[in-house]
């Protein structure tokens, strides 16, 4: 809401009717999608990083 409202300066009915990939596409081209490998890896980083404690 923040970039909408703020950075691109949408009237609030405007923000609400924009779609998110209009309010995406404002924002240039979306990022690349990341190998799921390297997702996985990241959270098991902050898995161990920051554990559940039960």
């Amino acid at each position: 809401m923040q970039s909408g409202l703020g950075t691109l300066r949408l009237s609030p009915s405007e923000f609400w009717r924009s779609t998110p990939r209009e309010i995406a596409s404002a924002f240039g081209s979306p990022p690349k999608p990341q190998d799921a490998s390297v997702l996985r890896q990241k959270l098991f980083e902050m898995q161990e990083r920051w554990p559940d404690h039960e």
